[in-house]
């Protein structure tokens, strides 16, 4: 989820010129209705949204009971604050990336490393 469009899209295209299937939605109530009509492997969320925070919709998506808690989430956002990330972290995030710090390169090696372990856990029963 990202509401600046023009990022967004950046990352978007990266992702798909490697191989990603991409839906950027730009509220986390777009995000909440499309959950609803497709599958997806992992959500990539900023915490600054307009209308419901980020934040808010993780604490929901992770939610005892909630369909979509065991739904890797990335965090990508401005927000530098640790007290953000340390509520991600606790609610169950696999890492976060700043927008400031980061490249799309690295967030697709870490993707891709991510979903290698997911492959080699369900191939083996054990991570790497």
């Amino acid at each position: 989820m990202e509401d600046d469009m023009l990022v967004g899209q950046m990352y978007a295209r990266a992702l798909e010129n490697q191989g990603y299937k991409v839906d950027l939605q730009p509220t986390s109530e777009a995000a909440q209705k499309r959950l609803k009509e497709e599958k997806y492997d992992l959500i990539l969320l900023d915490l600054l949204l307009p209308g419901r925070p980020g934040l808010e919709f993780l604490r929901e998506l992770k939610a005892e009971g909630s369909p979509y808690k065991h739904l890797p989430v990335y965090i990508l956002t401005n927000v530098d604050g640790t007290e953000s990330i340390a509520n991600g972290v606790a609610l169950g995030i696999q890492g976060y990336f700043l927008k400031i710090s980061t490249t799309p390169q690295k967030i697709i090696d870490t993707l891709n490393q991510f979903f290698r372990n997911q492959e080699e856990v369900l191939r083996t029963g054990h991570g790497i």
